[in-house]
């Protein structure tokens, strides 16, 4: 099948399995920006953001792949880009009421480590005004 008829998470996938069978990072990558630049799949957005977050530790351009896969309701993104806001990472800086309602709408789309982040969250708040 050519490559412009691959849909976005096709490409997503091929490029997950070259990952996981040791290819090339940069084919990977460039299977992960092509299924994201399509605009459609937002695991490889998500994927991208947590590269550029983990790896490359460029976490203004996480925050943005992050942001990007959330305006479509990726649950992991609003997650992770609620992890940016609490610890001020890409984003100009720490907002603790953006990253609890980006973790609310992340643990309410069924997202279990967004309800464990907001609970956390949460927690660390109630506790800082009981002292």
């Amino acid at each position: 099948m050519p490559e412009e008829a691959q849909n976005a998470h096709t490409k997503f996938k091929i490029g997950e399995i070259w990952q996981q069978e040791g290819r090339d990072p940069k084919a990977y990558i460039k299977k992960l920006e092509d299924a994201a630049h399509d605009g459609e799949d937002t695991q490889a957005m998500n994927a991208l953001g947590s590269l550029s977050y983990h790896e490359k530790k460029e976490y203004t351009s996480a925050a943005e792949w992050f942001r990007k896969a959330s305006a479509i309701g990726c649950p992991r993104a609003l997650n992770n880009l609620g992890v940016c806001y609490e610890l001020g990472r890409g984003v100009s800086a720490v907002d603790t009421d953006e990253a609890f309602h980006l973790y609310k709408e992340s643990a309410e789309k069924g997202y279990i480590p967004g309800m464990f982040n907001l609970g956390q969250l949460c927690y660390r708040t109630a506790k800082q005004t009981r002292s």
